[in-house]
């Protein structure tokens, strides 16, 4: 149940703001109320869900949320990106090689679920190469939010950026092994990433589509 519930918030079934009743969810699955409160519980832990007075719903981030998590990717990030190039070797190339051919093809396609899979498997290929636990960890922790925050700009902002061009900047980085190059291309490719965002955020709030 909790898979199924994760599934269909981070797919975009359930949308930011969509109340979720209990007894509504268990009938319609034809099941017990016992997993389905379970898996809402672990999903308001997560911050998916939230709670309030009483009612449940599908989390909206507001622009801050965004914000706050981009500063943060933007803090982890970049210093992964310098320590992955002292150590990026001819090994690595396959693999970036391999997204970077298939994050093309998603693009021509117009396949926003699959390029959401790809920028993810990208910025965790260079935390690996970094060798930072912690890193990793942090990053982790909070992946489900940002693969959510993907999916809200994607549903509400046919989200248009360099994705595929930034990533080969950032690639064609670590491969010179430049650190401080890495970094800043990281860098600018976080915050425009950001600023597409609050674009679509601030559009959607003067057409009266999201309540700050």
């Amino acid at each position: 149940m909790y898979r199924y519930l994760k599934t269909s918030i981070l797919s975009g079934r359930l949308v930011p703001g969509e109340k979720l009743v209990e007894t509504k969810l268990a009938a319609s699955l034809q099941i017990s109320r016992s997993p389905v409160r379970e898996a809402m519980r672990m999903l308001t832990v997560e911050q998916l869900l939230v709670v309030e007075n009483g009612t449940v719903s599908v989390f909206t981030p507001t622009l801050d949320d965004f914000r706050q998590v981009y500063e943060l990717r933007v803090a982890i990030e970049s210093k992964a990106c310098e320590t992955a190039a002292m150590h990026f070797d001819v090994a690595h190339q396959a693999a970036f090689d391999k997204n970077l051919a298939e994050t093309a093809i998603a693009v021509r396609q117009g396949n926003a679920d699959r390029l959401i899979e790809l920028n993810s498997e990208f910025h965790a290929l260079i935390l690996q190469i970094s060798g930072n636990l912690r890193f990793q960890k942090i990053m982790f922790d909070v992946s489900t939010l940002i693969h959510f925050y993907w999916r809200w700009v994607l549903a509400v902002n046919s989200l248009q950026t360099n994705i595929l061009a930034e990533h080969e900047a950032v690639y064609e980085a670590l491969v010179s092994g430049d650190g401080s190059l890495a970094a800043r291309q990281m860098t600018q490719h976080i915050q425009k990433d950001l600023r597409v965002i609050e674009s679509a955020y601030l559009d959607r709030e003067r057409e009266g589509k999201i309540h700050a």
